[in-house]
């Protein structure tokens, strides 16, 4: 099996193609188990969600998934570290809805960090 290795430019103009797809689309290409899972998890977030950002109830549960759901974080930032199309490719989708909502956020000023 032979992988390509992405550089910036590459994985720039593959990503910026792709049109921005639903939440159901974003996860069409991952396992049935993953898939369920946060399929269970988008539906608990979407009751809750709500926003003066003018973010979609989609788009809030996207950026939520991320946040706090293992079963999506973990695989999908393997798939980004190891800078192979194969892995990262089934995650394009759902990471072209996550960069619409984030961007859709307002910047704040401020220390940021993750534990």
């Amino acid at each position: 099996v032979v992988c390509t290795r992405l550089n910036a430019a590459d994985l720039q103009s593959i990503y910026m193609k792709l049109q921005s797809p639903s939440l159901v689309v974003a996860f069409k290409d991952l396992s049935h188990f993953r898939r369920q899972i946060l399929a269970h998890n988008a539906i608990r977030l979407l009751k809750n969600s709500t926003d003066a950002n003018g973010l979609s109830k989609e788009e809030i549960v996207t950026i939520k998934l991320y946040v706090s759901c293992f079963f999506l974080y973990i695989p999908l930032n393997e798939a980004l570290r190891s800078e192979q199309y194969e892995q990262i490719k089934t995650w394009l989708p759902y990471l072209k809805l996550f960069h619409n909502a984030i961007y859709k956020l307002p910047e704040r000023a401020g220390v940021h960090c993750h534990v």
